[in-house]
């Protein structure tokens, strides 16, 4: 990962707890444009939330991913999977258009702290991916089924 990326996960929580405004006008910071999605967590993770943060990133998106937590029967240590299709998470067809598993092993965001987290980089510019044509999933690792655990349509709201 590129320190830039690394800068850009640093203030992003910050940010988007609204602990931002005090930056240029003129020259707005990645971390200011960072756009929040809920995460959906299918039947077989039910009672589980999460959220997408994208933010622009040197022409690609960083992609940060925040769950609760994954199905009760998960091998530790846990591994998701992260995909975007083009297509709604209703419809979501065999084939991702793009993987993002450079890294699959989740980590808490905090210490003692209830959540999982990963941090990836799309080869998408961000208008691109947020254009309402893809979703992105969540998946099991293969050996506990593969299955879709989240999804979440990306979009401007």
């Amino acid at each position: 990962m590129n320190l830039r990326f690394l800068a850009a996960i640093a203030i992003a929580q910050f940010v988007i707890s609204g602990c931002a405004g005090t930056g240029s006008t003129t020259r707005p910071s990645a971390a200011a444009d960072a756009v929040v999605i809920p995460l959906k967590a299918t039947p077989i993770n039910a009672g589980k939330v999460g959220r997408v943060t994208v933010l622009p990133l040197d022409g690609n998106t960083g992609v940060l991913l925040y769950f609760t937590g994954v199905p009760w029967h998960t091998t530790m240590p846990v591994h998701v999977y992260t995909y975007i299709y083009e297509a709604a998470c209703g419809a979501l067809p065999p084939q991702p258009a793009y993987a993002l598993n450079e890294k699959v092993l989740v980590s808490s965001y905090w210490v003692g702290g209830p959540a999982e987290s990963l941090a990836h980089t799309s080869p998408l510019q961000m208008s691109e991916l947020l254009s309402g044509r893809y979703s992105i999933a969540l998946r099991s690792a293969p050996g506990d089924g593969g299955q879709v655990i989240f999804c979440g349509e990306l979009r401007r709201t």
